[in-house]
């Protein structure tokens, strides 16, 4: 599991990889989210948050992950759902099914 907070900015970042070891590696997929946590002023966090969520770098042990032809079907994964949290402004961010193919629908939880 890998968890980043950036309290300067007020924000806090969780990646979940996955459980199984694959071969001696953890999954992988926290990998790419360092490398895209950064953003410039003026950046809106939550497009900041879906294009992390949508990463393929790594591909097949991505944030985003896709079934892959040639592993078999028990070692196979994929990105079914992911969320995006506003805690301050009590706003949730849900997409249902790999968020580099859909869009994220707004809930208000105030």
């Amino acid at each position: 599991m890998l968890a980043q907070s950036a309290a300067a900015r007020g924000r806090v970042v969780h990646d979940r990889e996955w459980a199984a070891d694959r071969g001696g590696r953890s999954g992988g997929r926290g990998l790419g989210l360092p490398r895209q946590r950064h953003s410039a002023p003026g950046d809106d966090p939550v497009e900041l948050a879906a294009r992390v969520l949508s990463d393929h770098e790594n591909a097949p042990d991505c944030i985003c992950a896709h079934p892959q032809p040639g592993i078999a079907i028990s070692d196979r994964g994929a990105t079914t759902a992911s969320m995006i949290w506003e805690l301050e402004e009590r706003r949730l961010h849900v997409c249902a099914g790999a968020p580099c193919e859909g869009g994220y629908r707004l809930f208000s939880l105030a």
